[in-house]
């Protein structure tokens, strides 16, 4: 563990350059998005994108079981003087770098001030060792998730073709856009029977955000079902590693190949939003009075 942490702080300062972060939330729980996030990771790893997953969901944080790792630290003990951002990272599958930082979230509207400038610049660290940074959030409408999807370059929603999935996520998309209506949204819908199902859900979401807010969010992938991704969870194993030749499997390598092709520098897209990095925008965010 030693020798991967020096590893992981030779490569801070490597770059000037931030990560790009993309916050994945969705408006209704048990929708697999923490699922498609840690299979994203990994896939976009193989194709030699520096990843790191940051774990914000407060409510159900489950990324170290579908990693298949434990987390010894997290956050919390950052926030506290006790470790570095890289004495708490965990090399996962492919190398992605895994942040388990939920259950130091609640904390992070109320730090005073050394303590915030502290955090910023250990997360400094972490933008400069990543290319792509994906944000794990909770369910639902909450601070938490708000704050970090104005934060971010793009919000990705997920959802699912139930009809309260789909009625959350138009909440979520509505409330994001309300706020800023220069953040990109996208949309990727999980546990479809088929492309056109797919379509039609996305259809559904993109004609009430365009007729109520003349807004329209962009279709950024889909999942099928697939028997494998419940196999793979038992498991505690990615199912991109347990069944990489499944349905499922082959869907996260086309949306991992989109979102490489719009978010990274080299692609000529995905410039940033403002000039400050996601933590600085993070911060800024949390204590600006109400």
């Amino acid at each position: 563990m030693a020798d991967q942490a020096a590893t992981l702080r030779n490569l801070v300062g490597q770059s000037n350059r931030y990560a790009k972060v993309i916050t994945f939330a969705s408006g209704k729980g048990g929708v697999g998005k923490s699922n498609i996030i840690s299979n994203t990771a990994i896939t976009l790893a193989g194709m030699g994108v520096r990843v790191a997953i940051l774990d914000m969901d407060l409510g159900l944080a489950n990324l170290d079981i579908l990693l298949g790792v434990s987390a010894r630290f997290n956050l919390t003990h950052v926030m506290s003087g006790q470790k570095k951002i890289t004495d708490i990272i965990i090399p996962g599958p492919n190398d992605i770098m895994f942040i388990p930082g939920a259950s130091g979230v609640s904390r992070l509207a109320n730090l005073n001030e050394e303590e915030r400038t502290f955090l910023i610049r250990s997360f400094a660290d972490l933008e400069s060792m990543a290319d792509i940074i994906l944000v794990d959030t909770g369910a639902g409408l909450s601070d938490n998730v708000l704050q970090f999807a104005l934060s971010s370059q793009a919000l990705v929603v997920v959802t699912t073709p139930e009809p309260t999935a789909r009625m959350d996520a138009y909440a979520l998309i509505k409330t994001v856009h309300g706020k800023d209506g220069n953040i990109p949204i996208h949309v990727v819908v999980n546990e479809v029977t088929s492309e056109a199902e797919a379509r039609r859900v996305y259809s559904s979401l993109n004609e009430v955000s365009r007729k109520h807010l003349s807004f329209k969010p962009e279709l950024l992938g889909f999942l099928p079902c697939d028997p494998k991704i419940p196999a793979a969870v038992k498991m505690r194993r990615p199912f991109v590693l347990e069944s990489p030749r499944s349905p499922a499997s082959k869907a996260v390598g086309v949306l991992s190949a989109d979102i490489k092709k719009l978010f990274l520098p080299n692609s000529g897209a995905g410039k940033d939003r403002v000039p400050k990095s996601f933590f600085s925008r993070l911060f800024s965010l949390l204590n600006r009075p109400a």
